[in-house]
């Protein structure tokens, strides 16, 4: 029997991006759009208006592209200085963390919501095993399956959403994603 060992590389891949964003409520589409079946969590259903994601838009502000070929995504690590503009205290907007398949369909997302008015800095470190997720107001729809996964030509994004309730906005000022991928 003739064996042959071959080593993948371990390395570390990183977008980022310092300029001011802002999405208006009810000026964007939602935040994306899901697999079916996607686990919410409780009682929730994923085309229940209920859901987050189905009342609240936002976009891409830092977009990650990972090789075409075939890698194993070992840690995310996000930080996103944001702002909201809506009622003091509510933590229904925020960032997500997103991950994506080569044809833009949603696999998996970890989100942090904005808690108070003001400047926050948002920080995940992400595993396969921890989420980095923080949404009190949605704690059962915090995450979805894990953003450290393996696949080809998947992509990472950073996405604030706000949610479409007049005179609601989120913005995004600075942040920064890194991946560590095998392969």
């Amino acid at each position: 029997v003739d064996l042959m060992v071959v080593k993948l590389p371990k390395r570390e891949v990183s977008a980022g991006s310092k300029e001011r964003k802002t999405w208006e409520a009810n000026a964007h589409p939602v935040i994306f759009n899901h697999r079916p079946g996607v686990p919410t969590g409780g009682d929730y259903d994923h085309t229940s208006q209920h859901y987050w994601p189905n009342h609240s838009g936002g976009g891409t502000y830092i977009r990650l592209e990972l090789p075409e070929t075939r890698i194993k995504i070992l840690e995310v690590k996000a930080r996103v200085k944001a702002l909201d503009q809506g009622w003091g205290g509510e933590g229904n907007a925020g960032v997500a963390v997103v991950l994506l398949d080569g044809g833009g369909n949603t696999l998996a997302y970890s989100v942090q919501s904005l808690k108070d008015h003001g400047e926050k800095t948002l920080e995940w470190v992400m595993t396969p095993e921890d989420s980095g997720a923080s949404f009190p107001n949605q704690e059962g729809s915090k995450e979805c399956d894990s953003v450290c996964a393996e696949g080809e030509g998947l992509v990472l994004e950073i996405r604030p959403f706000t949610p479409n309730w007049g005179g609601w906005s989120v913005s995004a000022l600075e942040g920064e994603l890194k991946a560590t991928i095998l392969g």
